[in-house]
């Protein structure tokens, strides 16, 4: 109806690197395992959680290489401290500072608890207080399920469902509102010296993860008629990877495959700071060979993208089982 959903995310686009083709490989562990594979360049088990099951390993991950270069490392979250067994895996991924649910004040909760808007308002002024360098993670929770977002906080004038659903409805307003906290940020940190001296990297945690019943409606959002493996991977199932570096007003729109495992080389290789051999990804600016994996509930290797080949396998472990295609046309 003629309204710009993310205006503000539209608008970091168009001055920064924006990673269209990203994927995730999380498994049972969602969030959590989003973060893992992240900030250690490793990927999830698939029938187990990291945070639980390996939560004291010792990791040489970004937040790890960053401490020992000297920058203060600081995660924040508005949920509580033991979700995901976070208070526990935390200090042993190189954070020296967790600011949990214990650290705000909800003084009107939207969806889990406490909203994007409390979140960045309560955050920045800790984000101002921290020791320089720093390194900050910061999850917004607004986003999530079950997109229920206050009449009052409501951006878009819908009029009308233009053959959506009510649900489909609030995942778009959902989307608006959580757009105009983004915009909140930027400005706050414009406003407190910190945008320019600072690189900005912006990325879905995972996927969705939809029900039956919704599975064929979100896909139309995609132009697709409905889910299947070869188009899903590359029309649907991406994430967003958006990287604003200090003093850049170039966008960037890089379509090749890429993935979770990549971020922390990415970010590294921002810094001019040496990739630990630990990890498996790769560094965006120079990828080798960029790839992209997505694996099944069991393990087993379902789809590899690259630049030239998408490979689908229905999940028997079988090579032959699968099918390739050209990544250009899919034929």
């Amino acid at each position: 109806q003629g309204q710009e959903i993310t205006p503000n995310l539209n608008k970091l686009i168009k001055e920064s690197a924006y990673y269209s083709n990203y994927h995730d490989q999380v498994s049972t562990g969602r969030t959590a395992d989003g973060e893992f594979e992240t900030q250690n360049s490793l990927l999830p088990t698939m029938d187990r959680v990291a945070f639980f099951e390996y939560a004291t390993h010792d990791y040489a991950g970004l937040p790890e290489q960053l401490k020992n270069a000297g920058y203060s490392t600081n995660v924040f979250h508005g949920d509580a401290a033991t979700f995901w067994n976070r208070n526990v895996a935390y200090p042993y991924l190189g954070w020296q500072k967790y600011y949990d649910i214990n650290s705000y004040k909800i003084t009107k909760p939207i969806g889990w608890g406490l909203s994007d808007k409390e979140f960045v308002e309560q955050s920045v002024p800790y984000l101002q207080k921290l020791p320089q360098p720093f390194y900050a993670q910061m999850t917004m929770l607004t986003s999530h399920t079950p997109f229920d977002i206050p009449k009052d906080e409501q951006t878009l004038t819908i009029k009308g469902t233009e053959g959506l659903s009510q649900y489909q409805i609030n995942y778009i307003q959902s989307l608006a509102y959580v757009d105009k906290q983004v915009g909140l940020l930027i400005d706050k940190l414009k406003a407190d010296g910190l945008y320019d001296n600072t690189i900005i990297a912006l990325y879905g945690d995972h996927r969705a993860f939809m029900s039956s019943q919704n599975d064929n409606g979100f896909a139309k959002f995609r132009g697709l008629d409905s889910f299947d493996q070869k188009t899903f991977f590359t029309s649907g199932e991406n994430i967003p990877l958006i990287v604003h570096v200090p003093g850049s007003s170039t966008a960037v729109t890089d379509d090749m495959p890429a993935s979770h495992l990549d971020y922390a080389p990415t970010i590294l290789g921002l810094l001019g700071m040496k990739v630990p051999r630990t990890m498996l990804g790769q560094d965006l600016l120079s990828p080798r060979n960029p790839v992209a994996v997505q694996r099944n509930t069991a393990g087993s290797v379902q789809i590899i993208e690259t630049k030239d080949i998408l490979y689908t396998n229905p999940g028997d472990d079988k090579f032959e089982s699968g099918t390739c295609y050209k990544a250009s046309d899919h034929t």
